[in-house]
Formats: C-alpha cells, structure tokens, sequence
C-alpha cells in the first residue's frame, strides 16, 4: 500500500516548493486517490502522507531564515512547525516566504526602509551637536549608523546635560564615549527611573 501513496508523498513535496499550503484537500492527485474511496476506508491516511511529504520538503529546505516574532519570543513569526527555526530579526534576512506575509515582517521591513533612507551624519561630527539637531528640529537621522527618533535624541541629552551628569565628569565622559546604542540603553533607564 505504500507503494500506491508515494505519488501522494511527492504531491506534497511539490505543494510546498510550489509555495502552496500544507492542505491536502486542495491537491488533484490527493482528490484523485480518494475520489472513489468509501468513508472511513483509509481517505484520511492518504491525506496524512501529504501533510507528511509537505512537511518533509519543508524541514529538509536549506537556508530557510524565519523572523523572530515579536510577540512570542524564540519562534517564528509564521508559527513554523520546525524544531528549532533559524530566527533573526531583520526583515532583509528572512527567506521564508510565509514569514514576509505577516504582519509583523512587513512593519519591522517599512521601519527598516525608513531607517535606510535616513541622512547618515557626517563623519567627525559632533554627535550631541546632531543629538540637539534631532531634538530641536524633530526630524531624524542615523548617528553612527543607528536611526535616532527625537524622543531618544532628548533622553540621551537629558541625561548628558543634567546637573547630576555635570557634578560627575568621570560619568559624564564615559556616558560620551560609550555607542549611541548604549548610551539610548543607559539614557532609557535612568529616564524612566527618574519617573
């Protein structure tokens, strides 16, 4: 008999290179096996061999990168059946097809595209002269290659230019030379302390 479900198998296989969904109902060759069937007479396994050659292609594709869901951490934004998904969190290094229909990919790749489109700072300036710039103007812009909202840009400098910060040179020049990744880390939490 399993001879007989092998084209049914690699109906799967090819449902899902094709990029159709795991749904057996939906395939010809499926339909065609279990058209005369009686109810109860092994309809359901032959579905069940197309869900597993489905299944198959999919594990045994190379190179599949999912997007890390935001909402559930350490899985995929697809809900992927696979063990343990390569996951990232940049939508231009997702390849799963599925992954770029949520969602959540496709607000995290708009954020994206307007991050590259953002004015990159000159090189040698000074960054809390572009961080004023920032603020000031409400716009935004890349300092060291990282996009800065004016909302960050103003709790960096209300930690640069408090009264504490200039009472403690040694803090305040380290705060300076830190990323301004880090230094928008260490500026959120002692904001948010502050509140």
């Amino acid at each position: 008999m399993t001879e007989e479900l092998d084209p049914v198998v690699e109906a799967g296989r090819q449902a899902y290179r094709a990029g159709l969904p795991n749904a057996p109902a939906l395939s010809e060759v499926v339909m065609d096996a279990i058209a005369d069937m009686p109810v109860g007479t092994g309809a359901a396994a032959i579905m069940g061999r197309f869900q597993d050659g489905w299944r198959d292609a999919y594990l045994a594709a190379t190179g599949v990168v999912h997007f890390g869901s935001p909402v559930s951490p350490g899985s995929a934004a697809c809900a992927s059946r696979a063990a343990t998904p390569e996951l990232t969190d940049d939508p231009r290094a997702v390849t799963c097809e599925a992954c770029q229909g949520t969602e959540d990919w496709q607000s995290y790749a708009d954020m994206a595209d307007f991050a590259d489109s953002l004015p990159e700072a000159e090189p040698g300036a000074d960054r809390f002269e572009i961080l004023r710039e920032v603020r000031d103007k409400f716009v935004a812009r890349k300092v060291d290659g990282v996009p800065i909202d004016p909302q960050t840009a103003n709790a960096i400098l209300t930690v640069y230019d408090s009264t504490a910060a200039k009472a403690k040179p040694e803090f305040r020049a380290r705060f300076a030379a830190l990323p301004v990744l880090d230094m928008a880390r260490v500026a959120w939490r002692l904001v948010s302390r502050r509140r």
